[in-house]
């Protein structure tokens, strides 16, 4: 297994009941043996980690839309009434929830202030 990103390289060897963890990047050099089921501890406990770093950060309007960043005002507009046509909580299968994400992420990105400051929060 190999994982990969930016700054961090890591690359899981199995060996028999074993794991050998290497690492490049913050933490180049580090080499641990371990076993399987301390893998998965690790894992699992990287996912709650990450998970938590991402409830941090501010929810991506253009992705609930989706759209990229240089989508125009009528991009805006018809992805967003596309959308909440779809997940209208009046429908057969309708989701209160994204209908909610859907208004947030309109109401940011059709009004050309609040986009720019949201657009600031992102770079």
């Amino acid at each position: 297994m190999r994982i990969e990103s930016e700054n961090v390289s890591i690359q899981v060897e199995r060996t028999g009941l074993h794991a050998t963890l290497l690492a490049k990047g913050p933490i180049y050099g580090l080499r641990v043996r371990l076993t399987l089921p301390e893998l998965e501890a690790l894992a699992a406990e990287l996912h709650r980690e990450a998970s938590a770093w991402r409830s941090t950060l501010p929810p991506d309007h253009y992705a609930t839309l989706g759209l990229s960043r240089t989508a125009s005002e009528e991009d805006v507009k018809s992805a967003y009434r596309t959308l909440v046509k779809q997940h209208h909580p009046d429908l057969k299968n309708g989701d209160e929830a994204m209908t909610k994400r859907l208004n947030e992420a309109y109401s940011v990105l059709a009004d050309a202030q609040q986009r720019q400051a949201y657009d600031r929060t992102l770079t």
